[in-house]
């Protein structure tokens, strides 16, 4: 099982992208985050999940420049090894989305506001949802 280990601090980020379908409707999408805290371990988990969209021939944006995130809050990890899912509220990318455009996420660790330990919480990946024009591309 391939995981992310991140360190307990602020620049702690994980990085994606995906090429959206032609059905995409360019609006917003939600994040699931998927994580196993392998210690036994319940304390709170915070993070901040941000989005831009770009098309061909544009250039991605600086994620410092304060593109808009959302939290993706657990009050309490499961622990003990077993599958944790925590899910955002609606992400709006940054930049003018088109269907067929290429998305770019970014996850960064609050620091601050996690006390569970990151040493041992393995983060699996994320699920990314969005709504369709069309039931076909």
């Amino acid at each position: 099982l391939w995981t992310i280990i991140c360190t307990d601090n602020d620049a702690s980020t994980i990085s994606g992208s995906v090429k959206m379908p032609d059905s995409w409707d360019a609006g917003t999408v939600t994040f699931e985050h998927v994580y196993i805290q392998t210690a036994a371990d319940t304390a709170v988990l915070n993070g901040d999940i941000a989005a831009q969209c770009r098309g061909n021939g544009e250039a991605l944006a600086d994620w410092a420049t304060g593109l808009a995130e959302q939290a993706i809050d657990a009050a309490a990890v499961t622990g003990s090894g077993k599958n944790d899912f925590t899910t955002s509220a609606a992400v709006t990318p940054a930049g003018t989305c088109a269907a067929g455009d290429m998305l770019y996420f970014r996850y960064q660790l609050d620091a601050g506001g996690t006390t569970t330990a990151v040493a041992t919480l393995q983060h699996v990946g994320f699920k990314m949802e969005y709504n369709v024009t069309s039931r076909s591309d």
